[in-house]
């Protein structure tokens, strides 16, 4: 026999990978065979086995003080990152407003984006960790699609309450439309799309990649990880009115679960780019026709 397989395994979970030769009949005479300790200094940098390696998956095991240092570090750096970024701009374009609405939908994905993935990097993780995966890509998409219909019954039946016990949300909606239309202007629909498709693709890396599986490490599970990540999502968009805020959070909802059920950004990431170019789409006919 040539070769033997091993694996080191911590809660049931396959951590390592091993693959050797056997030992022969001198190093067994020897002595010298000792497969149980090589396997666990293989765990080690630089062990015996070259072909040893960390099992990566969606969500990557850590302590709860790294999970929290990465969330910690991701924030400040990232807005430092971005209002460096918005510095450069101003200085070559020489004027701080020079496509505003534009850089205001691309800048920040850069800047979070670049630290996530150094975050990724310095960790050894690779892309797959946080759901960059394009496996059973057509499945994933079709899965984040469909999920749109009964996503937005639901939240129709919801919306229809809500403005039945507080008519004066309906006010706070038309501001949001006066809103959405200075943030995304008119454009043509092929700018549309791929603006969303860059927008949407950072947030699912953000929000969904990054987020949720750094809190799944400080909860222990995504039952709470999930709500918790939705409520973030939605709280960030409290400059869209309360109401929106909460449609939003009920929508990151949707998303995380899709996240964590095919364990792939692709889903969610399929149902928010169709959302968005939706209700922009939408907001610009005046479909809604709010007053204001």
């Amino acid at each position: 026999m040539d070769f033997s397989s091993a694996s080191v395994r911590d809660n049931g979970l396959t951590v390592v990978s091993v693959q050797t030769s056997c030992p022969n009949d001198s190093e067994l005479s020897s002595g010298t065979a000792i497969p149980v300790a090589r396997a666990v200094a293989a765990l080690l940098p630089g062990g015996p086995f070259p072909e040893a390696r960390l099992v990566q998956r969606m969500p990557m095991p850590m302590p709860r003080w790294r999970a929290l240092l990465e969330l910690v570090v991701m924030v400040p750096v990232g807005i430092l990152l971005m209002f460096l970024l918005f510095q450069m701009l101003a200085l070559v374009t020489g004027k701080a407003e020079s496509g505003s609405e534009l850089a205001h939908n691309i800048i920040p994905g850069i800047s979070f984006l670049v630290v996530g993935l150094s975050i990724l990097r310095l960790a050894g993780h690779h892309c797959t960790t946080v759901g960059w995966t394009f496996r059973h890509w057509l499945v994933n998409i079709g899965l984040g699609m469909a999920a749109l219909i009964p996503t937005y019954l639901l939240l129709f039946c919801a919306g229809m309450i809500l403005v039945l016990l507080s008519p004066e949300l309906m006010e706070k909606q038309a501001e949001t439309q006066t809103l959405i239309k200075q943030v995304v202007p008119d454009m043509p629909f092929t700018v549309l799309a791929l603006m969303m498709f860059w927008v949407t693709f950072w947030e699912e890396f953000v929000f969904r990649g990054f987020l949720l599986t750094r809190l799944h490490a400080l909860f222990g599970g995504w039952w709470l990880a999930v709500p918790v990540g939705a409520l973030i999502f939605g709280v960030l968009h409290l400059w869209q009115g309360p109401l929106t805020a909460v449609v939003i959070g009920l929508l990151g909802l949707v998303m995380g679960a899709l996240f964590v059920w095919r364990k792939s950004l692709l889903p969610g990431w399929a149902f928010h780019f169709a959302h968005n170019v939706l209700i922009v789409q939408l907001v610009h006919s005046d479909f809604f026709n709010l007053p204001g």
